[in-house]
């Protein structure tokens, strides 16, 4: 099962990082937006397990794709580590149906602007997030190539941030749980 590990930083403007990204040469790999919509039972059982159900869409230029995701528990670390699954899929209006006839309602939806980036082995993601900020979220294969990343971008002394987006709105929208989790995807 694949684990994502990975860390973000709250950030007052993005435009900085943009030049700090060009000055390092890292590639460019596309602007869009994002539409995530979680989904969870009326019993919150995906939440009790800190697990989570994500239908993203993605629109941009030339890009018009959605996705199905499953985040499981997460792991003990410095950076946020958790078996995902992810996968393309076709009709996102379907999906949404599908996830309904099985019992799944929505929950939250998150919505931001990203710029994503490659440089050296991690995926570097400058996202501007409906309600929440300015935010650069740095994924890689381990702990040691995220630090290094997040150096190069003179974040190694910025509040690395564990909880999601989703998890950040929820609380700020009052999102009732039924318990003192909130939604961490």
């Amino acid at each position: 099962m694949p684990i994502e590990i990975e860390t973000k930083i709250k950030v007052e403007k993005l435009d900085i990082y943009v030049r700090r990204l060009q000055e390092l040469t890292a590639i460019p790999e596309g602007k869009f937006s994002q539409k995530d919509q979680f989904y969870d039972r009326p019993d919150r059982k995906l939440l009790r397990n800190d697990c989570g159900l994500r239908l993203r869409q993605t629109f941009g230029d030339n890009i018009n794709h959605a996705q199905l995701c499953y985040k499981g528990a997460r792991e003990k670390g410095k950076f946020k580590q958790r078996p995902e699954f992810e996968f393309a899929i076709s009709e996102p209006d379907a999906a949404d149906q599908f996830l309904k006839a099985l019992g799944y309602e929505p929950i939250l939806i998150v919505e931001k602007q990203r710029q994503v980036w490659r440089l050296n082995q991690c995926e570097v993601c400058l996202d501007k997030v409906k309600e929440l900020g300015s935010f650069v979220e740095i994924e890689g294969p381990n702990v040691k190539a995220i630090e290094f990343v997040a150096a190069q971008l003179d974040l190694q002394d910025g509040k690395h941030i564990t909880s999601s987006y989703a998890q950040m709105l929820s609380q700020k929208q009052n999102i009732p749980h039924g318990d003192e989790r909130t939604y961490d995807y």
